[in-house]
């Protein structure tokens, strides 16, 4: 049942990654052994989405969690500062939540954990750029942001957007 939902949200099949009518969704691979929406898995039971299945539908339909910056946002500064807003107590009820922010200057997929702290559960946190650096280029890139539970990390909302310091 799962599985046909996901083609009535638009999903078609992992395991068929060259099928013409299929657009590639960003940040998934093109193949997910794990999804849901792999053909043929009628009879099998269903243990959950994988990762890339919750990736998929945030990417499809509006993530509420995380208010700003929204998936594949470029942002454009002066400092390279930004914030980001998130609704309390969405996905978690802890009075404080983890936020990570990994960062790729050159697209090459080489990540690097800037950030890793734990933040009041308020709905809103600013980024500090001018701690990694005071050149121009020092902050454009690409960004991930994560916010997750401290208690469960593994109960997170995390997007992706890209930043330039103009």
């Amino acid at each position: 049942m799962v599985h046909e939902i996901g083609h009535n949200i638009g999903f078609g099949h992992t395991n068929s990654p060259n099928t013409w009518y299929l657009q590639k969704i960003v940040g998934t691979p093109d193949t997910d052994s794990n999804s849901v929406m792999n053909g043929g898995t009628a009879l099998n039971s269903w243990d959950g989405f994988s990762i890339y299945d919750e990736k998929a539908t945030l990417w499809l339909y509006d993530n509420i969690a995380i208010k700003y910056p929204k998936e594949g946002d470029e942002l454009v500064s002066g400092s390279g500062d930004w914030s980001t807003s998130w609704t309390p107590h969405y996905f978690c009820q802890e009075d404080y939540v983890n936020i990570k922010v990994y960062f790729d200057q050159f697209g090459s997929g080489n990540e690097v954990l800037r950030i890793n702290e734990n933040v009041k559960n308020d709905g809103s946190w600013y980024y500090p750029s001018g701690k990694f650096g005071g050149g121009n280029n020092d902050n454009d890139g690409n960004f991930r942001l994560r916010i997750s539970s401290i208690d469960n990390p593994n109960n997170f909302f995390e997007v992706n957007f890209n930043m330039f310091v103009d």
